[in-house]
């Protein structure tokens, strides 16, 4: 229904760009959300890291 009136108003081009522009967003919500992924996962790498280095360091004290 609303890509119909789209259609009226502007011409079949509107509905491609339209398209066009959903896509683009939903990729960058997928980029997104594969960096926050990464960034959590290397901030729980840092946290065992450094976890492992205080139980070493507290072994050999």
């Amino acid at each position: 229904m609303i890509q119909a009136d789209i259609r009226k108003r502007y011409g079949e081009n509107a509905c491609l760009f339209d398209a066009k522009r959903n896509l683009f967003i939903f990729a960058v919500v997928i980029i997104h959300q594969k960096l926050t992924q990464e960034h959590e996962h290397e901030e729980i790498t840092h946290r065992i890291a450094a976890e492992r280095i205080a139980a070493d360091t507290e072994q050999t004290v």
